[in-house]
């Protein structure tokens, strides 16, 4: 370590922002050097080295390691990194002639898309964002790329990211200047110059990209503590320079230095892969692939694109058959999360096709079946049903930014549909077809249905999903184990929970996520057992949230489904767990659901077991705006809009049992996005007796 701060020179530190901690570092002797370290505390020289080593190369790479990291083959280096040619069009996913086609498409297919991608343009020039559940937020002229603009606190630009810590102060969300650095907007502003060919916003692109890099260098600041989010940022990049890559604003210094930043990009993801020492990976890991993909395949002048390419394609194709279930559920528990994971699994495919890269017959099999798995668990009215984890992840938003509804998953089926020539995928997204266009270069063609819609009940044992269907009637059904091989970094105590929609409205549903590190108390409140619509019993959750933090749920409970049947007339599902057996005495959970078809009633027998008297809650949220009154004894109208259903108890055992159930309607909180929740009402159902041994 002393020899390398040593043999530091000067020539490194141009326009670096830690010159000065630097050149004080370079006048102490080695042995001022190693009393200062013993001063410090115990420090580990090792990783000092590195410290020292990352202030010193400040925002990325000098002109001449730039070069040398370029293909002699690919010409003249100096050359081709002002002049843009270190990008492929083809390698990525715009073609350099398809402006003039894009606009016309648009125009033509579009049209009410464009006033909305200009308007979205506007505020993204004046930094105004809507973030995370922030509402339209100025950020004033120099945008602060390591604050959390919602609660105001600011993480140290000049922190060694190795080292820095994140979700450890209550209030603040190290999520928000991670979303804003991903960059996702990048498109939008993209849209929006192609459309209307106003240089301000190829002036924006290159202003906020040079005071980003400006103010983040490699490995210093909250924005390199997480190698997902540099993956993901490195990604957007890619999109904004696919855009604005002639625009007169772009100028050769400002080629060289973002091609110098994604080769630090490209650097750090592949020396700092999230993955875990016991080898379980998640949508992280997939984060890091898919990001070497993009640079490997969009930026291949360096000697390090092919190595990297070849590594991230292998492993992803091994990823899916890892992270995705055989029935095509993605294994973190979590709806929400198999949007993203499967956004990024389509990307990789459109990345392969349009490089000839041929998909493994396994890896197109296992993805195909991520997209049948959106395509049912998607309700009537288009959106998803928040079960799990939902923190709006996304790789890239290439439509609707600012407007979109995270609920929304149909963009993956129109990608889907269009990518593997499946109508009923393209029928099921309806108009979500524009994120499909710009990813594909085509509009999708949709041919009108042969027959009748085939999207009816249909199970998912591996991931513990059961959809039970009539016409407008959605009920689905949850049965999963922990997920992420027990570690439940994403999964919800939601076992034998439910979501239930008619005619178009959601009437009882899942709670959703909230909020993660800045509120831990509504953390785990919105992940209990008690906040979804199964039994709690004493207050247990079905499985412990324990010493493991706010991303691990210990497995109690296994699940089990005992019974799925589907018939003309009707469907049943019979499911137990055991998350309670850790309880004196022991208790087994049994519930059954019974969907007449010919009447569209529905019934739900729940059996507990186990002996002894136990306190037990039942509870069932309602969706925001569902009004609910009392229709008789022991029966609730429940309704939205034109839409009604009768909610009655109809047996509770012995009649000591009957008599002493307690029915109210509470309070309650719904989180349809992440960082927003909206008031609703429960109905829940008390109960204190002595359950059959």
């Amino acid at each position: 370590m002393i020899e390398f701060v040593k043999s530091l020179g000067t020539n490194d530190m141009k326009r670096n922002p830690f010159r000065s901690d630097y050149q004080r570092l370079r006048r102490l002797s080695p042995r001022r050097v190693v009393a200062a370290v013993g001063r410090k505390g115990r420090f580990v020289l090792g990783r000092l080295a590195a410290e020292i080593q990352a202030r010193a190369l400040g925002t990325g790479i000098g002109d001449r390691d730039l070069q040398a990291a370029c293909r002699p083959e690919a010409g003249d280096a100096g050359t081709l990194l002002t002049n843009g040619g270190w990008f492929c069009h083809r390698g990525f996913f715009l073609d350099p002639g398809a402006r003039c086609r894009a606009v016309e498409s648009v125009r033509l297919i579009y049209p009410e898309a464009i006033p909305a991608t200009v308007d979205a343009a506007e505020r993204i020039c004046a930094h105004r964002f809507d973030l995370l559940g922030s509402g339209l937020t100025e950020l004033g002229p120099q945008i602060d790329w390591h604050r959390d603009f919602k609660r105001g606190y600011r993480w140290n630009p000049r922190a060694f990211s190795a080292g820095l810590r994140y979700g450890n102060v209550i209030g603040a969300d190290v999520k928000v200047p991670w979303e804003l650095s991903r960059f996702q907007h990048l498109a939008t502003l993209g849209k929006a110059y192609w459309l209307t060919s106003d240089d301000r916003y190829a002036t924006e692109f290159v202003a906020q990209l040079t005071h980003w890099m400006a103010e983040n260098p490699p490995q210093f600041g909250v924005n390199w503590a997480c190698t997902m989010e540099v993956a993901i940022r490195a990604f957007n990049w890619l999109w904004g320079y696919a855009f604005f890559h002639d625009a007169p604003q772009v100028t050769p210094a400002f080629r060289r230095a973002l091609a110098g930043s994604l080769l630090a990009h490209g650097r750090h993801v592949r020396q700092n892969l999230e993955r875990g020492a016991d080898g379980i990976t998640s949508n992280h890991y997939l984060a890091n692939l898919v990001g070497l993909v993009g640079l490997g395949l969009g930026c291949p002048i360096f000697r390090e694109s092919q190595p990297w390419r070849e590594f991230a394609l292998a492993e992803a194709f091994h990823e899916i058959e890892r992270q995705v279930h055989p029935d095509g559920g993605d294994y973190e528990s979590s709806i929400p999360y198999h949007r993203l994971v499967t956004e990024m699994f389509l990307a990789v495919a459109i990345l392969c096709r349009r490089n000839d890269v041929a998909l493994p017959a396994p890896f197109s099999e296992r993805l195909q079946r991520m997209l049948d798995f959106t395509l049912w668990y998607t309700k009537p009215n288009g959106l998803a049903p928040q079960v799990g984890d939902a923190d709006d992840g996304r790789l890239h938003i290439l439509a609707g930014y600012q407007g979109w509804d995270p609920r929304d998953h149909r963009h993956l089926l129109a990608t889907g549909g269009a990518f593997f020539a499946r109508q009923d995928w393209l029928r099921a997204a309806g108009p979500k077809t524009e994120e499909s266009f710009w990813l594909l270069g085509t509009p999708p063609c949709v041919e009108p249905p042969a027959s009748k819609s085939t999207v009816g009940s249909r199970a998912f044992p591996d991931s513990g999903v059961y959809v039970m269907r009539e016409g407008d009637l959605y009920l689905l059904i949850t049965c999963g184990v922990v997920g992420t091989r027990g570690i439940g970094n994403h999964k919800h105590n939601d076992l034998l929970s439910f979501e239930l929609h008619v005619d178009g409205q959601d009437l009882i549903v899942d709670p959703g996520s909230y909020l993660y590190t800045p509120e831990p108390v509504w953390r785990n409140r919105f992940r209990s057992t008690a906040t979804h619509n199964t039994v709690t019993v004493d207050g247990a959750e079905q499985n412990r949230f324990g010493g493991g933090g706010l991303f691990w749920l210990h497995p109690d409970a296994t699940p089990r489904c005992l019974a799925w049947e589907c018939t003309a007339e009707g469907d049943r599902f019979v499911g137990e767990h055991d998350g309670y057996t850790r309880l004196s005495p022991s208790v087994i959970h049994r519930r059954e659901f019974r969907l007449d078809k010919r009447t569209r009633r529905i019934d739900v027998c729940d059996r507990l077991d186990g002996g002894g008297r136990h306190a037990l809650v039942w509870n069932f949220t309602l969706a925001p705006g569902v009004t609910v009154r009392q229709a008789g004894e022991r029966q609730w109208e429940i309704g939205s809009g034109s839409v009604r259903a009768l909610f009655r108890l109809a047996e509770m055992g012995p009649g000591e049992a009957r008599r002493k159930a307690r029915m109210e309607v509470v309070e309650a909180w719904v989180s349809p996005r992440y960082g927003v929740k909206e008031s609703a009402r429960a109905i829940r159902l008390h109960l204190e007796a002595e359950l059959p041994a």
